[in-house]
């Protein structure tokens, strides 16, 4: 039967108190049974013993004559040997008393230790740990000074007797075994005081392992509080895992009576000790059987007394609880039908704003993609007419500049010459009157361009080379005229000059300062004529600026052409770098 009610405090706590109780007996028993061997030694009358008979030796071994550092070496290794055996006597002494220490604490409940003890046992481990390394510090000097001692007599400088040599080399290894055998010691004791503490940190462990399954089993128990409080319905748990525990602990408590005697009669066999196996196997049994027993009542009287106490209030809880199940069961019913009604009615008006917001999305989608497929037809409209309006612009560009270099076909340019205003209105109908780049571009054309026309590009080298062969005649003409003989004279250097191959200096050509002032009338012809052979008419109608002179006047008519042509060229050039991004831009 399930058990849910709350348990007697007091009845709890005395349960709990003597289930560790009895725990921590088996676990002593245990290791008491595996213990028996161990015996009991008087280190210290022996190691005494031992120490001053070594010492005797040494006094009465050594040599009546001898040297004198010899001598001194000797002493200092006596009294180096008995520092070291009276050091591991103490060690001995203090590693025996702390596993006393230590069983006094495996004798005593773990709550019942107060914190002197604690104190106590961490100085006397402090302790312990301290004379061992003295003991090893002493040790070590010993072996220094007679591996010192141990050079001088293999030295063959030293001319000692030899019967004294072989004295002092059996002092030395008397005394080194005098060191070892206390080292000896000092380790078995070591050894034996290591086994206490593994037996105690496994009682330790089992402790921690016993605590850490009752709080996974019960996460509400506090094992530091003396209280033991538990949730309704966790006393039967309990009391079923500390009943498994018992029952383990009897089994191994079996296991060690059927295959531990052996073990302890080898273990009587190797001590040395004459004790009545018999009674002792007997006792053993008879204490193993009477824990049991101990154990086994108790638990159930405890049992019985927990189970009695819950059903008597078990009925009276029950049937508050069914009372109250039925009161809880109708509330809930009414609670769930208001509960029912309102979730009805609150998905029904959901659904209904759902589908109201689910046609205006779409609705509102359907006007989206109407207006976002008007906006699409209106920008290719606008960017078809553009691009067509670019096209015509392109072509009403190349007609003008086709006109600016070609001239009349099949016509000297003499009397081809025509206006371009038909070009032009061409070329301001299809960029339209919005177009101000346009319009500032045509209106920078000079009129003489629009009204009569421009020479070609071929009528203006021809002309310049008729204007050349005059200037060049008339090199040493000023403004005004002047006399026949200078006349002559011009005309006769003009057929006496010959051009050069090279009629510009290459640091002019590298862009460096040249003095105009410097330059005469032939330079000033060949540089416009090196020029315009590289189709560069803009530098040509520089240096034919720095004409003078009679010069001067016969190349004006040119320079104001080549001017006009110039200026309508950078126009159509203009247009027609405009047209060209133009029409790219709407590609």
């Amino acid at each position: 039967m399930h058990i849910n009610s709350k348990i007697p405090e007091e009845a709890l706590e005395e349960g709990k108190k003597k289930v560790w109780a009895k725990l921590t007996k088996i676990y002593f028993l245990i290791y008491y049974m595996l213990r028996i061997k161990i015996g009991k030694i008087n280190y210290v009358e022996e190691t005494s013993r031992k120490a001053s008979q070594d010492t005797k030796e040494l006094v009465e071994n050594l040599p009546e004559f001898h040297p004198k550092n010899i001598v001194e070496l000797e002493k200092h290794i006596g009294e180096a040997a008995n520092e070291a055996v009276k050091a591991y006597y103490s060690a001995v002494c203090v590693t025996k008393d702390y596993a006393e220490q230590i069983y006094k604490l495996l004798e005593t409940k773990i709550d019942k230790v107060d914190h002197d003890f604690w104190c106590a046992l961490k100085k006397k481990t402090e302790e312990k740990d301290n004379l061992i390394k003295g003991a090893e510090r002493a040790a070590a000097l010993a072996n220094e000074k007679i591996n010192k001692l141990q050079s001088i007599l293999d030295d063959p400088a030293f001319g000692a007797p030899d019967s004294l040599k072989v004295q002092a080399k059996r002092n030395i290894a008397k005394v080194l075994r005098d060191i070892e055998r206390s080292r000896r010691e000092l380790n078995a004791e070591k050894e034996r005081s290591s086994v206490t503490e593994q037996y105690w940190q496994k009682v330790e462990q089992a402790r921690r392992h016993f605590q850490d399954e009752l709080e996974i089993l019960f996460p509400s128990l506090k094992i530091e509080e003396k209280k033991f409080n538990l949730k309704p319905g966790e006393l039967d748990l309990f009391l079923v895992h500390v009943y498994h525990h018992i029952v383990y602990y009897q089994k191994e408590i079996s296991k060690l009576e059927t295959i531990g005697e052996l073990r302890i009669k080898e273990a009587l066999q190797k001590s040395g000790e004459r004790l009545n196996e018999e009674a002792l196997t007997a006792r053993v049994k008879q204490e193993v059987e009477k824990e049991k027993r101990d154990l086994f009542q108790e638990l159930q009287r405890k049992i019985l007394d927990v189970k009695a106490e819950q059903e008597k209030t078990i009925k009276v809880q029950m049937k508050r609880q069914l009372e109250a199940a039925e009161d809880y069961l109708h509330d809930a019913i009414e609670a769930k039908e208001i509960e029912m009604a309102r979730k009805s009615q609150r998905m029904i008006d959901e659904k209904v704003e759902m589908e109201k917001n689910a046609y205006k999305v779409k609705l509102a989608e359907m006007v989206g993609r109407m207006q976002g497929v008007e906006a699409a037809l209106s920008s290719r409209l606008a960017s078809d007419k553009m691009a067509t309006q670019a096209q015509v612009l392109f072509s009403a560009c190349q007609s003008f500049y086709r006109a600016l270099r070609v001239g009349v076909p099949g016509v000297h340019y003499s009397k081809g010459l025509r206006p371009l205003d038909v070009e032009i209105a061409a070329i301001q109908k299809a960029a339209g009157k919005e177009d101000t780049l346009v319009g500032a571009v045509i209106n920078s054309i000079p009129e003489e361009a629009r009204k009569r026309g421009v020479f070609p590009e071929i009528a203006i080298r021809e002309r310049f080379l008729k204007v050349e062969r005059t200037a060049r005649k008339l090199a040493l003409v000023p403004d005004g005229g002047s006399s026949l003989p200078r006349y002559f004279l011009s005309y006769l250097q003009s057929f006496l000059l010959f051009r050069s191959e090279n009629p510009i200096p290459s640091a002019e050509l590298d862009d460096q300062p040249v003095d105009i002032s410097k330059l005469d009338t032939y330079d000033i012809l060949d540089r416009s004529r090196y020029w315009l052979d590289r189709g560069d008419f803009g530098m040509a109608l520089r240096y034919m600026n720095l004409l003078k002179g009679a010069p001067r006047q016969v190349a004006c008519e040119w320079i104001n052409e080549t001017r006009i042509f110039l200026e309508t060229q950078q126009a159509a050039d203009t247009l027609m770098a405009y047209a060209a991004a133009t029409g790219q831009q709407y590609t």
